[in-house]
């Protein structure tokens, strides 16, 4: 092959090329989310969307707002000793958040099945569902997923740290977890 011949061979190739690679980059970027190994980036790519509500904190700081003299937040106030992360995400109530509660919905759940989360608790009634999915580690539960998904709400929570699974049954048993999505209502 002569020299020119080659030249505009490899210019040719490198024009088809060029389009290719830049699709292959955009396609990694926009599947960012699906591919997600962190609650957070989930967190960051919703907190911004309107009709969201996103409520980040150190756990701690919570102990400062509950009361302290009430007995009923005292499983809360035990979970919130044992978590270094809490994060939740509000779908605030419209028509026009059907279709960003199911893409939330979908999101959440695939996050779930991709990083190997256990059902720990579930109900599904129709379009209801509410489920507490962990992931464990001899005995310890280094995170946890609540989503509360219902007619009238819809709600997820990350919860990070080192956390007996004794409080979320209590959780469960004792109906913490409406409270939990109604820290939304909190003043700070």
């Amino acid at each position: 092959m002569e020299w020119k011949n080659l030249k505009t061979w490899r210019i040719n190739n490198i024009k088809l090329l060029v389009p290719l690679l830049l699709l292959s980059l955009l396609a990694g970027c926009t599947s960012n989310l699906e591919k997600s190994r962190s609650f957070k980036t989930i967190f960051n790519h919703y907190r911004d969307k309107e009709g969201v509500a996103a409520i980040g904190f150190p756990p701690g700081l919570l102990s400062l707002v509950l009361d302290q003299d009430d007995p009923d937040q005292g499983e809360l106030k035990e979970l919130m000793k044992e978590l270094s992360s809490f994060n939740m995400l509000i779908v605030e109530e419209g028509l026009q958040t059907d279709d960003l509660r199911k893409d939330l919905s979908t999101v959440v759940t695939d996050f779930t099945r991709r990083n190997e989360f256990q059902d720990l608790f579930r109900i599904q009634s129709g379009e209801d569902d509410m489920f507490i999915r962990i992931q464990e580690k001899e005995g310890v539960v280094r995170e946890a997923i609540l989503m509360i998904n219902t007619d009238d709400s819809f709600a997820v929570i990350d919860l990070r740290g080192n956390i007996e699974i004794k409080h979320f049954t209590r959780l469960v048993e004792e109906g913490y977890l409406q409270e939990l999505t109604q820290l939304s209502e909190l003043d700070f």
